[in-house]
């Protein structure tokens, strides 16, 4: 659930931003953090994602009124206090980016223990094949009603990244429930080389075939619709990268998708069932 709460925080936050299409705050602010200085301003998906987590947090983990609940209420009070100053210290958001972005998170974390994530569970475990696939489709309708910003964004690719995990995650629970429980430190570090070794090639192997077989398509059928129209600015990653397709971001977006959601997906179903077969439990 905080993998999804996280997808939802973050891909909601960079919806209004891209739709919105508010600047950073103008000089005499000065960012110190020029990674990010082309994406827009509102609402803050930092403030969002720290409320969204930090809420749920603590309101799902520990009773009400348990001195674990007010440690932890305590800390997520600092954390979102410390958040929120930092981004404003490095003159990424204004005052009303930050609160924006707090309220944003907050009605996603209540919205989620209202229900969401019991409903989540009962629909997803051991949901099967018609669930999996469900979740593909959702995934990228959702990716694909991302609003085209009016300049390059680079959170857009964040976004298909985090969509992807979040599908790679319900094919996995959907289609296999396995919890395995570690005995021994060597049988830890055993797995966690295979599962590293075996998502490592499902990634790679995505983003071949997905790649050429997108290239192919857009080089062979020029009229394709695309989808994802903004193509990134001179001089960035992409510029130069994947020469054939007139967007560059019809091939990359799809690209990062699946392959993330294969990564995600071998984790939780591959990694396991290699595991099974092999009595690496």
């Amino acid at each position: 659930h905080m993998m999804f709460l996280l997808t939802v925080s973050i891909t909601s936050g960079n919806w209004f931003k891209d739709y919105l299409c508010l600047p950073r705050p103008a000089p005499p602010a000065q960012q110190l953090s020029g990674r990010h200085n082309q994406e827009y301003g509102l609402p803050s998906t930092h403030a969002a994602l720290a409320a969204a987590l930090a809420i749920y947090f603590s309101l799902r983990c520990f009773p009400p009124g348990s001195t674990w609940f007010l440690a932890s209420s305590a800390f997520a009070v600092a954390y979102l206090i410390a958040m929120s100053a930092s981004r404003m210290y490095l003159g990424m958001h204004t005052p009303a980016d930050i609160v924006t972005g707090l309220l944003l998170g907050a009605a996603l974390a209540f919205m989620w223990i209202s229900g969401i994530d019991s409903w989540l569970d009962d629909t997803i475990d051991g949901g099967g094949n018609t669930v999996a696939l469900a979740g593909v489709v959702v995934g990228l309708l959702v990716l694909a009603s991302q609003p085209a910003p009016h300049t390059y964004c680079s959170c857009f690719e964040d976004t298909a990244v985090l969509i992807g995990c979040s599908v790679g995650l319900i094919v996995a629970n959907a289609r296999h429930s396995l919890v395995i429980v570690s005995t021994s430190p060597a049988s830890i570090a055993v797995r966690l080389a295979v599962a590293l070794v075996v998502a490592g090639g499902a990634k790679l192997i995505a983003k071949l075939l997905c790649g050429g077989t997108l290239r192919l398509l857009f080089k062979t059928f020029p009229g394709l619709p695309r989808i994802y129209t903004s193509p990134p600015p001179s001089g960035h990653r992409l510029s130069d990268k994947l020469a054939v397709a007139r967007h560059p971001w019809d091939v990359d977006i799809p690209v990062k998708f699946f392959s993330y959601a294969s990564v995600v997906w071998v984790a939780g179903e591959i990694a396991p069932r290699i595991f099974l077969a092999f009595d690496m439990l």
